[in-house]
Parts: C-alpha cells; structure tokens; sequence
C-alpha cells in the first residue's frame, strides 16, 4: 500500500464484544491475600471480564462477527474475505474462520477468502495486514472484508490470574475508509524469544515468563520506534516526537505496561534530542538495552511521562481496564474506544497504534481517522452509536471471586470431555450473544444464539 490516500483503505465499521459478567480487581485483591493496591495500582487494572463453560472461541466469535453484520446492516453477500486472529483454540485443525462460515450459509456465500492466524496476541493484527492488502490489491473483487480478533484469556490458580480477560472485535474492512491507516511508515519487529506460549494441549493455561515477557515487549517497542520515526521522518520530510502524535494506541496486557510502553517512547525521544532530556542525564550514556529492568530510570520517566499519557494515551485504555487482558482484540478493542469516546471530533488526528504478540512479532502503524472520505454508509459518528462501550461497561453484572473461580474450574474440569453439555446457564448472557450448546462423542460443537427477545436474568445461579 503506497499511501492511506491512493484509495483510504482502512476499517469502515467495528463491533466490540465482551462477557456480561466481571470481577473487579479490588476483589480479586482480598480474595487472593494479597496488598491492597496489588492489581489495581501494580497492574493499573479495574475489573476483568470472565465467563464460563458455556462459551468458547468460536462462541465469542460468532457473536461479534453476527452483531456486526446486524447493527450495520451489512448483508453477508457483501463479505468476499473473513480472517480471525485467535489463541484460543479448542481445535488443532478445524478453524474458527470456518465456523463463522455458518453466518453465511443461507446467504448461499461461499466464496470468501481468509483463514484462521496464530501467533499470540499479533494474530488479529496479522489478519487486518492481509484484509487491507487484499482490499488495496488488484485482486480485490469490490467486496468487503471483516477481520475479528477474539481471546478467552484465563490462568491457573495463582498470582497470575488476575490478569485474565476476555473480549472480541470485529471489524469491516474496505476502501474511502474512515478509519485509513498510511502504510509508508509501519514498522515490524520478529524475533524468536520464549516469553509466553501454550504448548500444554491439554489445557487453556500458558506457561509465562513474566519478567523476561515484558523486556521482550519493551524491546520490540523500541525497535519498533526508532524505525517508526526515521520512516516517518522520510515520509513527512521533518523530525517527529510523541508530541506531534494526538493519541497513542497500545496492546495492553494491563494498564501497568501501557504506562511504561508510552513512557519509554519519550525516553526515545529525550535520547534523540526531541524533547527535553533532563529528567534522564544519569542515564544518557547507559545502553538503552541495559535499561528495560532499572527502577530509577522507570520512575524518572513516569513522573516525566505522565501529563502527555494523560493527554495522549488515557482515553483508550478505558475498554482494557475493565474487560482485562483480551490478547489479541486487546489493542483492537482500544482502538474502538477511542473512536467511541470522540466519534467525529477525532477526525484528522493522528493515531499511532502498537501491537504485540508473544513469540515475538510486533507492528507500529500510524491510523488516520477521517470525516471526509466518500462514503454515507459509514462513519465515525456511525461507529460510535454502534459502541456505545461505556454504556455497555456499565451494563455488565459485578459477580465475586469465587463465582470466578468457580467459572474457571468449570472450564478446567471440562477441557477435552466428550461428549459434553455445559454446567453454565444462559441466563445472564445478553440477548444476542452465542453460546456452546453440547460437544458430541466425535468432538463436534453446536451453538445457538439467544434469542434477541430474551430476557438477561441477573442474580439467579450460575449452574444448573
């Protein structure tokens, strides 16, 4: 892709979904013993969203993918491209791309390209990269692309099970785009480290290098950014800082690495001269590889960092706090809340937007939001009174730590059982949304859809 102007290629309308259920953090603190501030000052996290056995990978994506064809009217003979990026797999060789495809059986559509990719928390990421290409290509055949990153993010018992989630996006993808995204100044990064990955198949559960994950996310950031701007530079003929960007969107595990993720593109910019280096003349001359774990210098640069995060980071990390980590719709989702929060007023601002997945691969990439492109079916403004995220946040039930653990043993217990009915009711499921009706003796899943006249019934048991 040349330039976002050749022909505004981008995303025309997204969908954002997340369980009906969460736990807040505060909670989570009591319950596990641990310091009051443990989670929700160390990790910057609010709530998590969870749910049970009654939902699933394909479950999750079903309902996004469903809610966006039906909130913007879309038919499904208008999709020619259907990618998801996932790590939640419950099948090692049946896709959840095809799974979706039972959206569009009676539309008699069959002819859409796409399949399922996996590599951590990047794979939604890899699957807009292919749409966006597929759309500015020659093969493109005039027809829309959806792209959907979905996770169900749960730990074993521990200190790390606070940090879970669970959410997806969906997102339509095609050109005079307001949402444009101007290739000339991406920047990828790819290297093989071991900080977080699944190799138990028989579980849900990663194995996590905690320490040696986030040093890799920070490295990758850097290399990210210091590529980002020389490009950029190139592309715009001038110097560029933090300061020249309008907002900042990162993948965010939790809020505590959002922090420093933004905190250290300043330092970036104190070493290259940008902006003023005060606050850092200790350690100008120290490698900035020899910085990832220094506590001084992390301190330095959030108290020097924070009035820009405020300004210019804040707003979309809204969704993240309160849904937990989603994997990869975790940059994706807050994208979607920035459009949510400003609609309209965030067109012509520059968005720079960073994602992450494990293994590792990373990409920076600058979004160009945009009013005035030639389109009157979508939007900004239409975007945001489809999220509508903070009235859907406030719209889910606060349940207890031991109806978590409860959910999380659910799925535990049943991981791999066939044939298999879930202990989970429906009840609290919003009308709309999929759910895993049984899994018979041969492995295969069946879903339904509670029906959009349903009633939510809060309060009542978990189980049957």
């Amino acid at each position: 892709m040349a330039s976002a102007t050749e022909n505004n290629v981008g995303i025309l309308a997204m969908e954002v979904y997340f369980p009906s259920s969460y736990v807040t953090q505060t909670d989570l603190e009591v319950a596990f013993g641990v310091s009051a501030g443990k989670y929700t000052i160390g990790l910057g996290q609010e709530s998590m969203a969870f749910t049970g056995d009654q939902e699933d990978i394909n479950s999750v994506a079903l309902t996004v993918v469903h809610n966006l064809l039906e909130k913007y009217s879309i038919s499904p003979s208008e999709i020619g491209r259907l990618e998801i990026g996932t790590e939640s797999l419950v099948d090692k060789s049946k896709s959840t791309k095809t799974v979706l495809m039972k959206l569009f059986e009676e539309s008699g559509n069959t002819n859409i390209e796409g399949a399922t990719v996996v590599n951590a928390c990047y794979g939604g990421t890899a699957s807009l990269l292919n749409a966006l290409s597929w759309v500015d290509s020659s093969a493109w055949d005039g027809r829309y692309a959806i792209v959907v990153a979905a996770d169900i993010a749960v730990y074993a018992a521990g200190p790390a099970r606070a940090t879970g989630g669970c959410g997806a996006v969906a997102m339509l993808v095609g050109r005079n785009a307001p949402l444009q995204f101007d290739m000339r100044s991406r920047t990828t990064y790819a290297a093989d480290v071991w900080d977080f990955f699944k190799p138990v198949m028989d579980s849900e559960y990663p194995v996590v290098n905690g320490a040696h994950s986030q040093t890799c996310f920070l490295t990758a950031l850097d290399d990210c950014y210091t590529r980002f701007i020389t490009k950029s530079k190139q592309v715009r003929d001038r110097a560029i800082s933090v300061k020249d960007t309008d907002y900042f969107v990162f993948h965010a595990p939790y809020n505590k690495l959002v922090q420093k993720s933004f905190a250290r593109l300043v330092y970036q910019d104190m070493l290259s001269g940008a902006l003023d280096s005060a606050a850092i003349e200790q350690w100008k001359t120290v490698s900035p590889k020899e910085t990832y774990e220094d506590k001084g210098l992390e301190a330095a640069l959030k108290k020097a960092s924070e009035p820009l995060y405020k300004e210019k980071v804040a707003l979309a990390t809204e969704v993240s706090r309160q849904t937990g980590n989603t994997y990869t719709a975790s940059v994706w989702m807050n994208m979607a809340n920035l459009v949510s929060e400003l609609g309209a007023s965030l067109s012509d601002k520059r968005v720079v937007l960073f994602s992450y997945g494990s293994g590792a691969l990373a990409s920076m990439m600058t979004v160009q939001p945009s009013n005035n492109v030639d389109n009157d079916r979508f939007s900004l403004a239409r975007i945001q009174s489809v999220l509508r995220l903070s009235e859907r946040l406030a719209n889910r039930e606060k349940l207890t730590p031991a109806d978590l653990d409860a959910a999380l043993t659910a799925r535990e217990v049943s991981h791999g059982i066939v044939p298999f009915k879930p202990t989970f009711l429906i009840d609290r499921l919003l009308p709309g949304t999929y759910y895993l009706e049984s899994i018979s003796a041969n492995h295969e899943r069946f879903y339904k859809r509670k029906p959009l006249d349903s009633e939510r019934v809060l309060n009542g048991p978990l189980t049957a």
